[in-house]
């Protein structure tokens, strides 16, 4: 089943801009062909720029939900992440200082 998963997107995706397509032409006298590519390519694109520009976010260590990085609370479980990646970034420099101090 997984690796028919892209398979069945992509034809669901493609199908989905045909039909736009289709509307595009019946009820606003568009050009079929141009508004099928554009209702195709479209969120191509924008997926593939948001795999280069990646989203950075946090992930709840309560939830396993993903927030934005800057939230101060989990938008789904509301718990404190400032608090959180606060004493999570201290105890990382603690760890980096003993490191360095066993290095010697």
């Amino acid at each position: 089943m997984n690796g028919y998963l892209g398979l069945y997107i992509l034809t669901s995706h493609f199908f989905l801009a045909l039909l736009i397509g289709w509307v595009a032409k019946k009820y606003f006298d568009r050009n079929f062909l141009i508004w099928s590519v554009i209702a195709f390519l479209v969120p191509v694109i924008s997926g593939i720029a948001l795999l280069i520009l990646g989203y950075e976010g946090v992930y709840c260590p309560h939830c396993g939900e993903k927030n934005r990085k800057d939230s101060e609370k989990c938008r789904h479980c509301g718990f404190e992440l400032k608090k959180f990646l606060e004493k999570e970034i201290e105890r990382r420099e603690i760890e980096k200082e003993l490191r360095k101090k066993w290095k010697k």
